[in-house]
């Protein structure tokens, strides 16, 4: 990543499904810090924005979507197989924890993602990260405890403040372990990058005063002094002080500086008062506080909400970067989760707009309403604006003015897709996108899958010929050490290259089987 840090994108969930040509997109506002560390260029039209990387003097384009399937697929054929193989069963469910910022189009990408990844959608459950954070802390077996005591529901505020996003959820968990989310909100301007951006700011600022350097435009640099500032934020919650030393910065020049916790607290005090003033809420119906997220580990933003909650005990003695993992393969419980916005339709000429599902309307849910009739005589055609989308033209029979009316049924599963009918037959399905982006993505994987099976025939054949040097006892020490040099250039060569084209690994495959032969004809049988 240091050494090609324009080709490596990060924090890809964060930008899936986002927009750049929105004035107010969050891409302008927490995460904007992004768009200085790696490419990323709008999509055509109203499609979502693409990271564009140089890959052999050519410039290649990739959707978050498609970034993220390949991801999940990565972690399928990486993790869960060699899992199920250890443990002798394979696992009949896929559990995805969404995070909180997620809007309802970011979520419906999600699901594209994981099926492209060739998840099976009917094994497939998603769950919020504030009800596994509730999961860990066994808030559902209090609850089941509360009710027995003659308390309908125990109500749950998680603050939850990573890197990413400072999100607030309020859910209840109701007798039967059924939870139910009342509220939500977020700010990815106080997310906890925020805080590593304000240390960030301070020492390319003292770097700039000292040297006379300015790092801004200086990518591999400005990665490595983010590290850095993570790794020192996260530090000064445990310590009061704490050092950075980079050597070799930027042109030759070692970066040293010693922070301490006051003058953390300094630097982002308006953010931690402000986020703490997220978690407003009327604290007499709060029974539990749950705290996760890296950033909830700094100590005065903790102080800061134990004193608004009057005292309360906070929960946060499971690692904040775990407490969302701990119990996510164990989920049972059912979770009732809720719209993040209106969803209406646009009603006469006047651009009015009628909500038929409200925000924060517990899902699924199914909306009926007998609303449209023609204009005019023999119409043919008519256009629905339903917000969030629109339908096409949608053909209609020959009638005179007002004759032919509409049934208008708007639905929304328990994964967020939005599904409208008319007349009892469907005429939109929100995948005008995703259809797309599913046709790219099974292509993508299947060329990840090629080079991840090449890659892998190199490396098996680079291992197994390393061993074979070190077992042999027939042959001169001066060969078998030429020969593992020539194994030892490969496997640097494939590190240095994680995921080249096909080609290029059978290619020097072919060069490997050659210079182990030529140089040793006995090793040979190895291969």
């Amino acid at each position: 990543m240091m050494n090609n840090p324009p080709n490596n994108s990060i924090d890809a969930k964060h930008l899936i499904s986002r927009r750049i040509s929105r004035p107010y997109d969050y891409l302008r506002g927490g995460m904007s810090h992004l768009l200085r560390l790696f490419t990323v260029i709008s999509g055509a039209g109203e499609t979502p924005v693409i990271v564009q990387i140089q890959h052999d003097g050519e410039a290649k384009q990739f959707s978050f979507e498609e970034i993220v399937s390949t991801v999940v697929w990565i972690i399928v054929k990486e993790a869960r197989e060699p899992a199920a193989a250890a443990a002798g069963f394979t696992a009949g469910n896929d559990v995805v924890v969404l995070e909180d910022f997620m809007n309802d189009s970011q979520r419906q990408a999600v699901v594209n993602a994981a099926k492209s990844a060739g998840i099976d959608a009917a094994a497939l459950r998603f769950v919020n990260n504030p009800v596994c954070a509730a999961l860990a802390y066994n808030l559902d077996t209090e609850a089941s405890e509360n009710g027995e005591n003659g308390e309908t529901q125990l109500n749950v505020l998680v603050y939850n403040h990573g890197g990413d996003d400072l999100s607030v959820s309020l859910f209840s968990i109701e007798e039967g372990g059924v939870f139910r989310m009342r509220a939500a909100a977020r700010n990815a301007n106080f997310a906890g990058e925020e805080f590593t951006n304000r240390l960030l700011d301070h020492l390319m600022e003292k770097f700039n005063r000292k040297h006379n350097k300015d790092l801004t435009t200086a990518t591999a640099s400005l990665r490595r002094l983010r590290e850095a500032c993570e790794r020192a934020k996260r530090v000064l919650s445990s310590e009061t002080r704490t050092t950075i030393e980079i050597d070799s910065l930027y042109e030759g020049i070692d970066f040293y500086c010693s922070i301490s916790r006051d003058v953390f607290v300094i630097l982002t005090i308006d953010l931690l008062v402000r986020s703490m003033n997220a978690a407003i809420t009327d604290k007499s119906h709060v029974h539990e506080v749950v705290l996760i997220g890296g950033t909830s580990k700094i100590p005065k933003l903790q102080q800061l909400l134990q004193d608004f909650f009057d005292g309360k005990y906070l929960r946060m003695s499971i690692d904040p970067y775990l407490a969302v993992s701990q119990r996510v393969a164990s989920v049972r419980v059912g979770f009732l989760d809720f719209t993040r916005m209106d969803i209406g339709i646009e009603t006469g000429d006047a651009g009015l707009i009628t909500v038929l599902i409200p925000k924060n309307t517990t899902i699924p849910a199914t909306k009926e309403r007998i609303l449209f009739r023609t204009d005019s005589n023999s119409q043919s055609t008519m256009k629905i604006h339903v917000f969030r989308g629109v339908i096409k033209e949608i053909l209609i029979p020959p009638a005179p003015r007002g004759v032919v009316q509409f049934k208008l049924r708007i639905k929304i599963d328990v994964y967020g897709t939005l599904s409208v009918w008319i007349s009892d037959r469907i005429v939109m399905e929100m995948k005008n996108y995703s259809t797309f982006l599913k046709r790219r993505s099974d292509a993508m994987l299947t060329d990840v899958k090629k080079k991840l099976a090449a890659k892998r025939a190199l490396l098996e054949y680079a291992y197994s010929m390393r061993h074979a040097c070190h077992s042999d006892e027939d042959h001169p020490s001066s060969e078998l050490e030429k020969i593992e040099i020539d194994i030892n250039e490969v496997i640097n060569w494939v590190n240095a290259n994680p995921l080249v084209e096909v080609d290029a690994y059978e290619d020097k495959l072919d060069e490997l089987k050659a210079a182990c032969f030529l140089l040793n004809p006995h090793i040979w049988r190895w291969s």
